[in-house]
């Protein structure tokens, strides 16, 4: 056996092994990943495997074989298809509609098995075919660049010269075998070895590809991820009814969470606000309309605070008014509005009517404490509210 001969056994060899981690690599990856695209090179790497091993095959067998030559075309040409199909399906996100080509399997079949014997070499055979070949893989490139160049990834570039390597091979290869210049044998005897480099740097691009891709992902659950915390911790924040702030959110302001530290540390008002006879409502309109009734006043409140305080429902009919840097006096001419009656109509037939709040204020800063405050304006506002307890407030009394 000549020095070519040897060196195109062991080169196909390493060939082989080389495409049948690849296959298995991307077999895993399809099952991991479940993307269009990847099960598609994972079919391409198994039916160039079938390619590689009819190659190494007919080279052993030492003989014309024809079936070996028809299995040889017709796993390159499909190997070709997954490729092109593959590519497009990444770059595109269109898949290409594979129950049309189907039919043309069985005819490509044939016509392999129809060229074989017309070729007395497996050298003038590949030659034959190299130009299939090398237009398969410039289709390849071309589908690799209709991704704009600022938004290429590192893979997709090796992927690109890899197939540019792949298409200059299989050219080569013919105008050798065409051409026939000295040496030619060992210069096709290294053809198997130029392929395991070129299609392992494509490998590698796919690789590269997967985890761009994976990374994208990722990076994007992450992204939702986060966005639904957020949601929940806002969620957690808020009275679903009147979307004011609750006490857990008090709580939070209280502990400095997201605030200016000197709305702690600082001096302000407390203003607690109560909706009077909320249970009359209840009992003789319904709890909709008590309900409805704790929405009007909370919007009736949030129109007298300003962009920088903190409105709270406290408790089922109570308001708390966290209005840092505001004295009391200017906190009393803005609240004691609110007891001249707020227009409400609970029901589209219902009459337009009144609804009554009581207030109280109390200031913190200095000595007194925020926590303080709220007791001294709750207190307040109770006095308040009893001191108009006989008040007429049609039509709860």
């Amino acid at each position: 056996m000549d020095v070519a001969a040897v060196t195109s056994s062991v080169a196909l060899t390493a060939h082989l092994v080389c495409v049948l981690l690849l296959a298995l690599t991307f077999s895993y990856l399809s099952r991991l990943f479940q993307w269009a695209y990847l099960r598609h090179w994972s079919a391409a790497w198994w039916t160039l495997l079938v390619n590689v091993f009819a190659i190494r095959a007919s080279l052993s067998w030492g003989a014309v074989d024809i079936g070996f030559w028809v299995l040889y075309l017709s796993a390159g040409w499909l190997f070709l298809f997954y490729l092109i199909a593959g590519c497009r399906e990444l770059t595109t996100g269109h898949p290409l509609p594979l129950g049309r080509f189907l039919p043309a399997l069985p005819v490509a079949i044939l016509a392999a098995t129809f060229l074989a014997p017309f070729f007395s070499t497996f050298e003038w055979l590949r030659a034959a075919e190299a130009p299939v070949t090398a237009a398969g893989f410039v289709a390849c490139l071309l589908l690799m660049r209709r991704v704009e160049s600022a938004h290429r990834t590192i893979g997709q570039r090796m992927m690109q010269v890899g197939f540019g390597i792949l298409a200059l091979l299989q050219i080569g290869y013919g105008a050798l075998v065409a051409l026939r210049p000295p040496g030619v044998q060992l210069w096709i005897s290294y053809a198997p070895l130029a392929d395991f480099f070129a299609e392992l740097l494509l490998g590698f691009g796919m690789v590269f590809v997967i985890s761009e891709e994976a990374r994208r992902e990722l990076s994007e659950a992450l992204v939702e991820v986060r966005r639904a915390h957020d949601q929940i911790e806002r969620q957690a924040r808020l009275d679903p009814l009147t979307e004011t702030l609750n006490r857990h959110a008090f709580h939070s302001i209280l502990k400095g969470e997201g605030i200016d530290p000197t709305v702690r540390r600082g001096h302000g008002t407390v203003v607690m606000v109560d909706l009077d006879h909320l249970k009359r409502i209840n009992d003789r309109a319904g709890h909709p309309v008590g309900d409805a009734a704790i929405q009007a006043a909370a919007k009736a409140i949030r129109n007298l605070i300003r962009a920088e305080d903190f409105l709270f429902r406290w408790g089922g009919d109570e308001f708390l008014v966290l209005a840092p840097g505001l004295d009391a006096r200017l906190a009393a001419e803005r609240f004691n509005s609110l007891e001249n009656g707020v227009p409400f109509r609970g029901q589209p037939e219902m009459p337009e009517e009144l609804l009554y709040l009581s207030s109280g204020i109390s200031e913190f800063g200095g000595r007194t404490s925020i926590q303080e405050a709220i007791v001294l304006a709750d207190s307040a506002m109770y006095v308040r509210r009893a001191s108009r307890r006989n008040t007429e407030l049609a039509p709860w009394r």
